[in-house]
């Protein structure tokens, strides 16, 4: 006597009460009509939410309703089939290998599924950033008290020497040089911690944001994934990750630019400021400034020009990335709206596969042309005879959880 199998079906995006979860549905006939023995079809029905947070919501129902079919049927064999991020939604249902269901649920089969990937990304140039940000401000704060200090010397050192001894002139004078260290140094030693809080802000957010979205590493039951060529949702979400990886590029230039402006600012204006003290008091004589001296100033002159350039072009990406919302939104628009975030800390992808360390089998199917132009390949995969009757003899064959399988066999 066959053994009665229970399969789960689960919709993907936007696609609520999908018709290939319907009972007169051709992926229902077909299994009904191939499959051996009885087949009871169980249907998940999830907000279809583009967002990662209705996709975790999700999981953690369809997991509680399987446990509950589990129960219910406890001798049948109990299968998923899912279509595109209802995939991901079955995978984060059971990433924690719950007892419940481990070794109870024998398979699950991903129809044309983007399997999300999260990477931390490498922040340590932001940090450097930064640091070059943080001491050229502090070097520009010190030079706006050394100038106007400078400044009072030059005019009233004759009326302090004229009031007091030249020793009390000489100490006022020590106490004078050592104001800007006197602020500088708390100022840096607060930017420095401030830069530390950030970084460690950063490092715990991308391990936490890399926990929430990881699909599991390993599953107690196989995985089948059955994909199409020119799969318009693969190719959407590839394009979309592509552009949030320029709008971060765009991101990092403007901040290492503005690390690199900042610098040549307080360099120049170091340079200016020892032009001034050096060669200041030529203003108002006769005599013309030294060649050294017209040479800081001249580059001190080119310096800030350099800066206005670079400037400008540090905030072009930034600017060119806002006047095309379709680029800055991109990660909003693949993965949903709390993914603006997520993408400026982890990189975030799909591929057509789950983690390398999941046992799984993959068949890639091509769709005629002319099927395609009638609807979308991705939707397709699901009407497409050949990848049900391999997914019927994938259902019928004996599956063992200690296997690792990974076969990647494009169909011609």
């Amino acid at each position: 006597m066959s053994k009665r199998r229970v399969i789960t079906l689960v919709h993907g995006t936007f696609d609520r009460n999908a018709q290939w979860t319907q009972p007169e549905s051709q992926l229902r006939s077909e299994l009904s009509k191939c499959l051996p023995g009885d087949t009871e079809f169980k249907y998940f029905d999830w907000s279809g939410d583009n967002s990662h947070r209705a996709r975790l919501m999700a999981a953690s129902r369809l997991r509680r309703q399987v446990e509950d079919t589990i129960v219910e049927f406890p001798d049948a064999d109990h299968f998923i089939i899912a279509h595109s991020h209802g995939g991901n939604v079955a995978f984060y249902a059971f990433r924690d290998d719950p007892p419940s269901v481990r070794s109870r649920l024998s398979g699950i089969i991903c129809m044309a599924t983007p399997f999300i990937h999260c990477d931390k990304r490498d922040l340590s140039w932001a940090s450097f950033a930064m640091v070059v940000i943080a001491i050229a401000f502090v070097v520009l704060i010190g030079l706006v008290f050394i100038i106007p200090m400078f400044v009072c010397l030059v005019i009233g050192w004759p009326i302090i020497l004229g009031l007091c001894c030249f020793d009390v002139f000489a100490r006022f004078f020590k106490i004078v040089l050592q104001l800007p260290s006197i602020v500088m140094t708390p100022l840096l030693n607060w930017l420095t911690k401030q830069i530390e809080k950030v970084s460690t802000w950063a490092d715990t957010r991308q391990e936490a944001i890399v926990r929430h979205l990881h699909l599991p590493s390993r599953l107690s039951c196989p995985v089948f994934c059955v994909a199409v060529r020119l799969d318009e949702a693969g190719w959407w979400l590839s394009a979309l990750g592509r552009a949030t990886g320029m709008t971060t590029a765009a991101w990092s230039l403007n901040l290492r630019l503005f690390a690199i402006t900042s610098l040549l600012t307080a360099t120049a204006s170091t340079l200016y400021v020892f032009y001034i003290l050096t060669v200041g008091w030529y203003i108002g004589h006769e005599s013309p400034p030294t060649f050294w001296a017209t040479a800081v100033f001249t580059f001190t002159m080119l310096g800030w020009i350099v800066h206005a350039v670079f400037t400008f072009v540090a905030a072009f990406p930034t600017l060119g990335a806002g006047w095309v919302s379709s680029v800055v939104r991109s990660s909003t628009r693949a993965f949903g709206p709390e993914s603006f975030e997520y993408n400026l800390l982890t990189r975030i992808h799909t591929h057509s596969t789950p983690p390398t360390s999941v046992e799984f089998t993959k068949e890639t199917f091509p769709v005629p042309r002319a099927l395609w132009r009638k609807e979308p390949a991705h939707c397709k995969v699901y009407t497409h005879l050949p990848a049900l009757h391999k997914m019927v003899s994938w259902i019928s064959q004996p599956h063992r959880a200690d296997e690792n399988i990974d076969n990647r066999h494009d169909s011609s």
